[in-house]
């Protein structure tokens, strides 16, 4: 469980994750910075002009 933690500070600093209500309890949502990165590495070059 500490590790998650860890691993979630870390992608909180990054900004490539942010809190956010999810059905009233919190949870993590990724940030625009992380959805570009995702589709970068799956070679969908097109969907990064939005």
């Amino acid at each position: 469980e500490s590790d998650l933690h860890g691993r979630l500070a870390e992608f909180r600093v990054a900004e490539l994750i942010e809190e956010a209500d999810v059905d009233g309890r919190r949870g993590y949502v990724a940030t625009p910075v992380a959805e570009t990165a995702v589709r970068l590495l799956r070679g969908d070059a097109e969907s990064t002009n939005e």
